[in-house]
């Protein structure tokens, strides 16, 4: 072998090396990313449907009032954690505010899991407000919409490392229509017997 020949083998070896390490690099930057890159937590309402009837009869009282506890389920799909320090959201039915909702403490939806809140809600509509709310709840047309607001904070196992906040406007909400179910305990609506 001449000694051009042996400089040609060394040099192509090192190109070589250089291009799997760059390429190795590629790939795991690649992996990396798509198994880090952020999921929205998907929800669940786990309520059953009949429960909302027996509500709506109580509002037919002269100073209606009513504290409700809605189950949600939340999967957090995420390799970090999220911690939810404070969320408030108002409740409206045909633009009237009728009821509020107020995180009462700091809920944690860890990493990989699903995770069950009870989230108390109160509706105070007023008389006239109350009628609307049942006449439509009969019609199986009660809308509500809902804009909330929330901060908290990702986490990677007890370390705080990022501050979010987010508001949701104007989420609609069909009261009584069968939602999907999928990450409730309880998959199927049930009727009272």
């Amino acid at each position: 072998h001449t000694r051009y020949e042996h400089d040609e083998r060394q040099f192509n070896w090192k190109a070589f090396a250089s291009r799997v390490t760059w390429l190795t690099v590629v790939i795991s930057t690649t992996v990396l990313a798509l198994m880090f890159y952020p999921r929205m937590p998907d929800y669940n309402v786990c309520n059953r449907e009949f429960e909302w009837e027996s509500i709506l009869h109580s509002i037919m009282g002269l100073e209606p009032k009513v504290e409700y506890q809605v189950l949600i389920s939340v999967i957090n799909e995420n390799r970090f954690g999220f911690v939810l320090e404070s969320g408030t959201a108002d409740i409206y039915h045909n633009s009237t505010l009728v009821g509020k909702w107020e995180l009462d403490k700091p809920w944690e939806a860890k990493a990989g899991s699903i995770t069950d809140k009870i989230a108390a809600i109160n509706i105070k509509p007023g008389f006239a407000e109350g009628i609307a709310l049942w006449k439509d709840f009969s019609r199986n047309e009660l809308i509500f919409r809902i804009n909330a607001t929330i901060t908290g904070s990702i986490t990677w196992g007890r370390h705080k490392i990022y501050r979010i906040s987010s508001s949701t406007p104007d989420v609609e909400f069909l009261v009584g229509a069968e939602y999907d179910r999928g990450l409730c305990k309880c998959t199927e609506y049930l009727t009272p017997t």
